[in-house]
């Protein structure tokens, strides 16, 4: 309900040091490594700055979206991850958006076409 509770990077080509760790980063591979039919890969790392994953300072979660959708939600823990993530999709078009959470600094959001 609060209008300003999903960020995004003001300006793409331009972004600050804090939205460069925050923004996730959306990678779409039209071929899948594992399920060679109906599969799209779709790789997703938070920020062209890799996010800090300690105890103090994390991403808490991923959460995937096709077309305003819910599809998944991946819970990250401090220390042992990296902030990134991996999804076979059983789509070849539509919106994929994915928003992470930061315990610090909020939910932010990125989309892109498949």
């Amino acid at each position: 309900e609060q209008a300003d509770i999903l960020k995004v990077a003001s300006d793409k080509n331009q972004m600050t040091e804090l939205e460069k760790k925050h923004t996730p980063m959306i990678i779409v591979v039209k071929s899948c490594g594992l399920i060679p039919e109906l599969c799209i890969d779709v790789h997703v790392k938070i920020g062209e700055i890799i996010h800090p994953m300690t105890s103090q300072h994390l991403i808490q979660t991923l959460d995937f979206y096709l077309d305003k959708n819910f599809l998944s939600r991946v819970i990250l823990t401090p220390e042992k991850l990296n902030p990134a993530a991996g999804m076979h999709l059983k789509a070849n078009s539509g919106t994929l958006t994915v928003i992470s959470s930061c315990n610090l600094h909020g939910k932010w959001i990125k989309d892109t076409m498949l």
